[in-house]
């Protein structure tokens, strides 16, 4: 079906992840990355176990409660997780 120029999308709810498998940052607005069109940060970042490998969800299920929060304005991420 062809969209005519009167139909806007509306993008309900926008969530970026910052750290792969880990939770994810809820956004109500968040710059795209102009040299690769993704989100930026968006999965920029990765856990990885003693021989280097990146960790994942499936082999570590609790990596779903670490949050991650970037501050563009000053250019750092916090990471938190419960218990810590």
């Amino acid at each position: 079906a062809n969209q005519s120029d009167n139909e806007h999308l509306v993008i309900a709810s926008l969530f970026v992840f910052p750290i792969k498998s880990c939770a994810a940052m809820r956004v109500r607005r968040w710059p795209i990355n102009r040299c690769t069109g993704k989100l930026a940060f968006d999965r920029e970042f990765a856990l990885v176990d003693s021989s280097g490998a990146a960790m994942r969800l499936h082999s570590y299920p609790k990596m779903s409660q670490i949050e991650s929060k970037i501050d563009l304005e000053h250019s750092i991420m916090i990471v938190s997780a419960p218990g810590h």
